[in-house]
């Protein structure tokens, strides 16, 4: 059973476009190509898209000055899905820890890696989510029951029956985890 994130028609249709933008080019270009035609697509579809979004370094509460421009993210979807693009034939692991800090920095749940590196760009998404294991299982019991149940058996081994028992009385199964 697929278990749907937040935002999961947003990054849906990212997704889709992204692919329309592989299958056209191909792999092989600079990450600034595949940008610029993913912002086409996406607005092309109706999807607000912002560019290199700058984004400021705060530590403690203060924002940083580094003596540079703040970092800036490849693209913010919609105001609350950061997509951050790779062209390389790698997925490197950073690529994701690097979007989830940008997820984090900005306050939204969500964030895509998207690689038109590799050979097919199914190899090269990359899902982020930026919530808790409370939170993902609230959401999931009020979004998505069947998934709530399917995450127990599957995650946390317990029976059917006891799924089905936790579901009704909406515990989450977080105690001593």
């Amino acid at each position: 059973m697929e278990i749907k994130s937040p935002d999961y028609d947003l990054t849906k249709e990212i997704i889709r476009c992204a692919i329309e933008v592989h299958k056209t080019i191909g792999p092989g270009l600079k990450e600034e190509v595949y940008e610029a035609a993913l912002e086409w697509e996406l607005q092309r579809s109706g999807i607000n898209v912002q560019r290199q979004v700058k984004c400021p370094v705060v530590y403690k509460g203060v924002k940083l000055n580094t003596h540079r421009e703040d970092k800036a993210m490849d693209m913010l979807v919609e105001g609350r899905v950061v997509v951050e693009l790779k062209a390389t034939p790698v997925m490197d692991p950073i690529f994701r820890a690097q979007c989830l800090t940008y997820v984090k920095m900005l306050g939204v749940k969500t964030g895509l890696v998207l690689n038109f590196g590799r050979v097919t760009l199914k190899e090269g998404i990359a899902h982020v989510i930026n919530e808790s294991r409370e939170e993902c299982r609230r959401r999931l019991l009020r979004e998505s029951p069947q998934a709530f149940r399917a995450l127990l058996i599957e995650e946390d081994g317990v029976s059917p029956e006891e799924a089905n028992r936790m579901q009704m009385a909406g515990d989450l199964g977080l105690v001593g985890k």
